[in-house]
């Protein structure tokens, strides 16, 4: 389901922006650094702070870059830093710079999200940052993809400040998320909240089951999507995103990663599962599971989807999407039906009987209709009360040498009863195979039926009607 409302407020988000921004003097938008004035020099600050995809390894990498403060270009200026343990924590000490604008780079091994494990290969993440009031910076996903874009706008004249936020927008829009959250520099995947959770969320849907290698890949390939537009328009990685998320919703699979993650013992864990099943509903099209939508049975419309068009289908549950039953999806919308009537599933094979008494359709038993010789009849099997005027579905199954003209439909109220044909002309499967169950409607009209304890139907074959089947016996009332 496309997001009217979050596209709007995108929107709008983006005309305030550019509105305040045109509304500044010439010398404060001749620069994307804000001009002259606006430039403040950094002297001797420490700057500390937390690198995470999952936390960076101790012994990580962490260098402050330098940047010109007019058009943000790295000066060739860096200072040094290392993560001094597993949680991630950095600092890089005496740092001094010609503007208060950096480039801060993080690059080493990781904790894994998903396997709760130490990565087998290096990645790189980014964080541009404004150090004029501030000595703590968070390196993580968000600072990472947001990066591109954010120096794509000031090239087009926005400040740092407004240019980081649109891009943060952005880049949370595009996994479906919407919130009044901290800026990035400041989320902590490992610390309660919610911008923290959706941080997780996004940190966890792009990481999936990818190797390092892959997922830097997938990260650039994100950062240079936006960059021009703010738009994500890999519809097809998308997709690939959805499918795993919605493996890991319905398998079991949050209970796990959380596990994973809480067995580092070094922070608290925000509840990122929503944000994630959200991802994967707004990405099938199947919307929100909320009170209004409680019982609704929805199918994936996503046609990149690896399930598109698959006989899966999802039920709305106590706010969730859960995979529904063959019987939920068969039945799904089916209105009362009479005793003893059969229907096939709406999205499966399965055929269903209604029980008049329950007012319940059921699953029919696996009717066996295989015969070497002659008719077989299933159904009625036996012991059902019918009604007279009501509808009957005759199972029964017929031997290949019974092909040809088809069958006739006799109604019989005792053994003794000659009975009435229930069917004016012959009826049925033309080519039985002695395997397969065939169904006949027959209905148990007034003129043709009395009210009986030990009425049953007998199917007989034109061709040889010494090769007819019987039913079981069933009642008949007025």
């Amino acid at each position: 389901m496309y997001n009217w409302s979050r596209q709007f407020h995108l929107g709008l988000f983006v005309f305030i922006v550019a509105f305040f921004s045109s509304c500044t003097d010439d010398s404060s938008s001749s620069s994307s650094g804000g001009g002259d004035d606006s430039i403040v020099p950094i002297a001797k600050k420490t700057i500390k702070g937390v690198s995470q995809k999952g936390p960076f390894v101790k012994g990580t990498s962490v260098t402050v870059q330098e940047l010109e403060g007019e058009n943000l270009t790295q000066t060739g200026k860096s200072f040094k830093g290392k993560i001094s343990n597993d949680k991630g924590e950095f600092s890089v000490s005496s740092v001094s710079l010609v503007s208060q604008y950096a480039l801060l780079e993080a690059n080493g091994f990781y904790r894994n999200e998903i396997t709760g494990k130490k990565s087998s290969s290096q990645i790189t993440l980014n964080a541009l940052v404004d150090l004029s009031d501030r000595e703590k910076v968070n390196i993580n996903l968000l600072t990472h993809l947001e990066y591109e874009r954010a120096i794509y706008l000031t090239e087009q004249g926005l400040d740092v400040d407004s240019a980081k936020k649109q891009a943060e927008y952005e880049v949370f829009n595009a996994f479906g998320i919407d919130g009044d959250f901290e800026q990035s520099v400041d989320l902590d995947i490992l610390s309660s909240g919610e911008g923290n959770a959706a941080l997780l969320a996004m940190s966890i849907l792009m990481q999936g089951n990818l190797s390092e290698s892959e997922l830097s890949e997938r990260l650039a390939n994100f950062a240079s999507d936006i960059e021009k537009d703010g738009s994500w328009d890999d519809d097809s990685t998308k997709a690939r995103i959805a499918d795993w998320a919605r493996e890991q919703d319905l398998s079991g699979g949050f209970p796990l990663i959380r596990e994973n993650i809480e067995k580092w013992k070094i922070g608290v864990v925000p509840d990122f599962e929503q944000y994630v099943s959200d991802y994967w509903y707004e990405n099938y099209g199947i919307g929100k599971c909320d009170d209004e939508h409680e019982g609704e049975i929805a199918k994936n419309l996503n046609k990149l989807s690896d399930s598109y068009g698959s006989l899966e289908r999802f039920i709305c549950r106590d706010g969730a999407w859960i995979e529904a039953s063959d019987y939920e999806k068969d039945t799904y919308g089916w209105k009362s039906g009479k005793e003893g009537e059969t229907r096939k599933g709406d999205v499966t094979e399965t055929m269903y009987i209604y029980d008049g008494e329950n007012a319940a359709w059921h699953d029919t038993p696996n009717y066996d209709c295989s015969v070497s010789e002659g008719v077989v009849v299933v159904y009625p099997k036996g012991g059902e009360t019918f009604k007279v005027g009501d509808t009957v579905k005759v199972v029964y199954g017929a031997s290949p040498d019974l092909a040809g003209p088809q069958f006739i439909f006799r109604y019989r109220a005792t053994d003794d009863d000659t009975g009435e044909i229930l069917v004016d002309t012959s009826a049925g499967e033309r080519n039985p195979d002695g395997k397969t169950c065939y169904e006949q409607e027959v209905i148990l009209d007034a003129s043709l039926v009395r009210p009986s304890t030990e009425a049953f139907i007998q199917v007989i074959p034109y061709v040889k009607t010494k090769s007819n089947g019987k039913s079981g016996k069933f009642t008949v009332t007025q």
